[in-house]
C-alpha cells in the first residue's frame, strides 16, 4: 500500500476500520507520516467521543420526542391556516376586484356608450345653482348630470343627450336672457 491509498482509506474510513486492514496497518508500522496522520485522527476521534459523552440533555429523551411531535404538528397547522389564509385573500382581492373595478369600468362603458354630450353655459342673470335647479327636471337620462360652478363665476355645465342639452338652450335663452328681463338691474 502506498502514501496516497492509506490517507485515502483515512479520508473516507475510520481509524478501526484502518486498524482491522492488514495492508494499510503494515504501511503505517513502516511510514512515520502516515502512521503520525493516524495518531492524530484517533485522537480527535477519541476527544470528539469524549465531547459527546459528556453533553448530558437536561431534557429526558421522551419530553423531547413529546416536544418534537408539537413542534410537528404546529407547523402543519400553520401551513394550513397560512393557505387557508392565502385562499381568503385571494377571494377578497377577487371580491374587491369584480365589485369595484369591474363595475366602475362596465359604468364608465355604459356611459361612455349612451352618446352623451356636454355643454358649459356662461349665465347672465341666474345664479350656477339657480340655473341648475332649473334645467334638473330636464336632464334625468343615464349618465346625465349638471355641474354648478362656485360663486362669484356664473358658469353651468351639463352633461346629457343631444336632445336634453338642445332642452337645456331653450330653457336657458328663455329665462337667462338678459334683453328679456331685468336681472342686471339687481346686480
Amino acid at each position: 500500500m502506498t502514501c496516497q491509498e492509506c490517507l485515502a482509506a483515512l479520508a473516507t474510513g475510520s481509524i478501526a476500520e484502518i486498524a482491522h486492514n492488514g495492508s494499510a496497518r503494515e504501511h503505517c508500522a513502516t511510514c512515520e507520516e502516515c502512521s503520525r496522520v493516524v495518531r492524530l485522527i484517533a485522537e480527535a476521534e477519541r476527544d470528539l467521543a469524549r465531547a459527546f459523552d459528556s453533553i448530558v440533555s437536561a431534557v429526558p429523551a421522551t419530553r423531547t420526542a413529546e416536544m418534537a411531535i408539537g413542534f410537528s404538528r404546529r407547523r402543519r397547522t400553520a401551513r394550513l391556516l397560512s393557505a387557508i389564509f392565502t385562499l381568503a385573500l385571494a377571494a377578497l382581492i377577487w371580491l374587491a376586484w369584480t365589485r369595484v373595478v369591474v363595475r366602475g369600468a362596465q359604468a364608465t362603458a355604459e356611459i361612455a356608450s349612451l352618446n352623451q354630450h356636454t355643454l358649459t353655459a356662461r349665465l347672465d342673470c341666474l345664479t350656477s345653482n339657480q340655473a341648475g335647479e332649473l334645467i334638473s327636471p330636464y336632464v334625468r337620462s343615464d349618465g346625465s348630470a349638471w355641474f354648478a360652478a362656485k360663486p362669484p363665476l356664473r358658469i353651468l355645465t351639463v352633461r346629457g343627450t343631444p336632445e336634453e342639452l338642445k332642452k337645456v338652450r331653450e330653457i336657458l335663452a328663455q329665462f337667462d336672457n338678459a334683453k328679456l328681463s331685468t336681472c342686471t338691474a339687481g346686480r
